[in-house]
């Protein structure tokens, strides 16, 4: 699984699925998910909010898409008690192919919280998706790029 702004285009290409075509909640799914092994791709969440932020500019969208692209779903996903692999948006690139279609901001917060993060979430919320953001990093294993490549396609 791979949120909005976490590389969920390039996985839709790399899945050979329509664009966009998958409606509903992702977490739900992806927990109901009867699949052996369960992957989410996990990115900071500083940068996922900014990439978000400068992705409604470039689009010239709404606060609310801003708002749909960066939902904090870290904590939630720091909670399960089941087992799941994650892939390292930073290393996204080592696993698939970044897609055509994806709209690469390179969005990075230096310090973590920006002032313009204030719009869209409190700093205490920030703090806490990237507290759950560093537990799993640290705790949850990788999945290996050989192990990825071995997982059907189609």
């Amino acid at each position: 699984m791979a949120w909005a702004r976490c590389g969920h285009t390039s996985m839709y290409r790399h899945f050979n699925i329509e664009l966009y075509s998958l409606k509903g909640n992702h977490f739900e799914k992806f927990i109901g998910s009867k699949t052996k092994t369960k992957i989410v791709v996990v990115r900071n969440p500083y940068d996922r909010l900014l990439s978000a932020i400068n992705n409604t500019k470039t689009l010239k969208q709404t606060h609310e898409w801003t708002l749909r692209h960066s939902k904090p779903l870290l904590r939630k996903l720091n909670g399960l008690e089941f087992d799941y692999k994650i892939i390292d948006f930073y290393r996204l690139g080592d696993y698939i192919e970044v897609g055509e279609k994806t709209i690469v901001t390179n969005s990075k917060s230096p310090s973590g919280w920006i002032e313009k993060m204030h719009e869209y979430y409190t700093q205490e919320e920030m703090l806490n998706e990237y507290m759950a953001y560093k537990n799993i990093m640290s705790k949850r294993q990788k999945i290996t790029i050989d192990a990825w490549k071995k997982i059907p396609v189609d």
